[in-house]
């Protein structure tokens, strides 16, 4: 497996990937940043110079949350695309103890699934989501999301060439076994979930 990317690491790459595929030179990026920021008052911090934007693609500058917002609407790309690989089997390093793929980490981002897995308190984690998120949540419907996460991990693993050592390729039949136990889980959720909908849709008739 590769090593895992240190967040300044992916961000540096990623920029420095999407402006190369959108035909820029980092002169150009660098006057589309400041087409962005316009007349901003004293209050924004200055937009990234050329030789900024160098630093930044060569890891020897971070980006404020501000800088990363600009890049992104100047590359025209959602800013995850930024901060994480296009490869979702890729180990991202949030901080020096925690790493997960990048697929876990976009999940994270997105508010599906609460860092580190198996550890993280989801129901602390969903706390502060919008409230159509957290009767996601209640209803259920997460836990599902959360198994058709894991088996798109699964598969992913199964289909990455990179891992000489892998189950999918020495042992095939283990690996088959594997996935069909995985979308059993993802089968047996959603039958949870339907038997609680029913069961609440009987509850609210009755109570009509």
């Amino acid at each position: 497996m590769d090593p895992a990317m240190r967040p300044g690491e992916v961000v540096a790459r990623r920029v420095r990937e999407v402006r190369s595929e959108r035909r820029l030179t980092q002169r150009q990026l660098a006057d589309r940043l400041q087409q962005l920021w316009g007349d901003a008052g004293a209050h924004w911090p200055k937009p990234l110079a050329r030789a900024t934007v160098a630093k930044v693609e060569n890891v020897e500058r971070g980006v404020l949350v501000e800088d990363l917002l600009a890049i992104a609407l100047a590359l025209n790309v959602s800013p995850s695309n930024l901060l994480l690989p296009a490869d979702d089997v890729q180990p991202v390093a949030l901080v020096p103890t925690v790493e997960e793929r990048a697929a876990w980490v976009r999940d994270w981002i997105y508010g599906r699934v609460a860092l580190p897995l198996d550890q993280a308190d989801e129901g602390e984690f969903m706390r502060h989501a919008p409230e159509p998120e957290q009767r996601v949540y209640r209803a259920g419907l997460h836990e599902v999301l959360l198994d058709l996460a894991e088996l798109r991990t699964f598969v992913l693993d199964a289909l990455d060439r990179r891992h000489p050592t892998s189950n999918a390729r020495q042992h095939p039949m283990e690996a088959a076994e594997a996935l069909r136990r995985s979308a059993a889980r993802v089968a047996a959720s959603v039958e949870r979930l339907a038997d609680r909908l029913k069961v609440e849709i009987r509850q609210h008739e009755g109570s009509e």
